[in-house]
């Protein structure tokens, strides 16, 4: 699908990717390295961003458009009310976390990774069940679903038109989801700060379901850690720290998660 050029798209990308910015020469500058390739580019923020359309793709509804960029418009303030909960405080207060959700769910939905696996489950035999967990909210019973008038109309369009009248329905899934996990934040080391990527959630598991674990840079100091307490799968050793608290990671555990991140790029790690 070709992305639409409109740059009020970006508004809710600079927020974040400026959060990993650096001088070079008294100008502002994110380091950019391109997947499979050696060598790191100095880039600003807005030249990377007309060059890279990242977490978006083309929305032919005129309303989902319309939600997106009033969620954009707010989620500056926002996000620097996380960051400032963890620097000042070393947690999160309920309504930071409500908001880092929301967001969260916001990246994926936006980004490729969960645009293709969305289509790999619309053109498979999954899509009936798929189609309900999404669309769950419009009925009190799943097995009600499908005789809903809503349901049927989507369900008959082609896969790229249901992915985008649905967009929102899927962050709304992802909100539902992972608003019942818990969180620890990552403190990095200072010679090895976090970075990130043009898909800077990474989900394990991404239909959501009790055994998924979610990684998050948020900014270059902190990296949120998300998991499903009621897991029976206590593989992970970080499921033993203390949650929503800060706690500062050693060089195998952040060289570890560094991997993590760098797999999950699509085409871009950011710097």
């Amino acid at each position: 699908m070709t992305p639409q050029k409109d740059q009020n798209q970006f508004n809710v990308l600079k927020i974040y990717l400026k959060q990993f910015e650096y001088l070079f020469d008294n100008k502002p500058n994110i380091s950019v390295l391109k997947v499979g390739e050696k060598f790191i580019l100095k880039k600003s923020i807005d030249n990377f961003l007309s060059e890279n359309s990242i977490y978006f793709f083309e929305n032919n509804t005129s309303r989902v458009e319309q939600l997106f960029k009033q969620l954009i418009y707010n989620i500056e303030p926002i996000y620097l009310n996380i960051i400032s909960d963890l620097d000042n405080y070393q947690t999160l207060r309920n309504n930071s976390f409500t908001k880092l959700v929301q967001i969260i769910s916001y990246f994926t939905i936006k980004s490729n990774n969960w645009h293709s696996m969305m289509h790999f489950n619309l053109n498979s035999n999954n899509k009936t069940n798929f189609l309900k967990q999404i669309c769950a909210h419009h009925t009190n019973s799943l097995k009600d679903i499908e005789a809903t008038k809503f349901y049927r109309d989507v369900a008959n369009l082609p896969v790229d038109d249901i992915i985008s009248y649905t967009l929102l329905f899927s962050a709304e899934y992802l909100v539902r989801k992972i608003e019942s996990c818990k969180i620890i934040f990552l403190k990095s080391t200072d010679d090895a700060p976090w970075f990130t990527s043009d898909s800077p959630v990474v989900i394990k598991n991404e239909i959501i379901t009790e055994k998924s674990e979610i990684y998050f840079p948020i900014n270059r100091t902190y990296l949120a850690y998300l998991y499903f307490e009621n897991s029976n799968l206590k593989r992970n050793k970080l499921q033993n720290l203390k949650t929503n608290s800060i706690h500062l990671v050693n060089d195998q555990l952040s060289w570890k998660l560094q991997q993590i991140i760098m797999k999950n790029a699509g085409n871009n790690i950011i710097f």
